[in-house]
């Protein structure tokens, strides 16, 4: 870093912004570093640069699914955000599992991220633990039903669940099914189901038949929760 910073006629501080936070730094400033940065091809030492300042330039993001569009939309989103700021995204899949997800926290603290983006207010008492004790901002997002750790960002399930109910009793549906996640897979689709029940039992009519699919679901799952619907309950009108 020495040496980028005597040829770029520089501080060491200002290299070191250029590749940490290059947009506290001058357009001019930044390309002329960068020039010599490429030219010696230099590489920063992200683990001494970690260790020397007990953070990092990153943030952990953990969604249930890589297989998903809307997941994917998502990490794109605040990819394209962070890496404006210089910031760095490590991606974990949970697959689904709480498990998972713990071994996932476990891994990346040693990274010493700057915070964590999880998907989900339901985690495993040892993770809820982690993160509580590890200081750094939690934002949970795609649900607002239950108590965050931190921050939350999202919508409710059960709200979500019950538009839809109401919306289907509006339109005279009478036999309506859900198809979604396990219960133990998928909770945040469980809370939608329970939404669903309650505006339509409101409405007086019968409980929904439910078709429950393994996690993590794919395209074609669709067509597969459709037959298994029309095999066990012919009369619905309304999934």
């Amino acid at each position: 870093m020495d040496k980028v910073a005597q040829l770029a006629g520089v501080s060491p501080q200002t290299v070191s912004r250029v590749i940490g936070r290059p947009h506290l730094v001058a357009e001019k400033t930044r390309h002329k570093v960068q020039m010599v940065i490429d030219q010696v091809n230099y590489t920063p030492n992200e683990a001494a640069r970690n260790l020397a300042s007990n953070n990092s330039r990153m943030v952990a993001v953990i969604i249930p699914t890589l297989a998903s569009s809307a997941y994917s939309a998502q990490v794109t989103n605040i990819m394209s955000l962070l890496n404006k700021r210089g910031i760095s995204v490590l991606i974990g899949n949970s697959e689904y599992s709480m498990d998972r997800e713990e071994q996932l926290l476990q891994s990346l603290f040693e990274r010493r991220p700057q915070g964590f983006i999880l998907t989900g207010l339901e985690h495993s008492k040892r993770a809820i633990e982690l993160l509580e004790r590890s200081g750094v901002p939690v934002v949970e997002t795609w649900d607002t039903d239950s108590k965050p750790i931190d921050l939350c960002v999202g919508f409710s399930n059960v709200e979500a669940g019950a538009d839809v109910g109401r919306l289907m009793a509006a339109r005279k549906a009478r036999h309506i099914a859900f198809v979604g996640g396990k219960p133990d897979q998928d909770y945040r689709a469980e809370r939608r189901f329970r939404g669903l029940a309650q505006a339509i039992t409101a409405a007086g009519l019968d409980q929904p038949i439910r078709i429950e699919l393994d996690m993590p679901m794919k395209t074609m799952d669709g067509i597969v929760g459709l037959d298994r619907v029309l095999e066990s309950a012919p009369m619905t009108d309304a999934i």
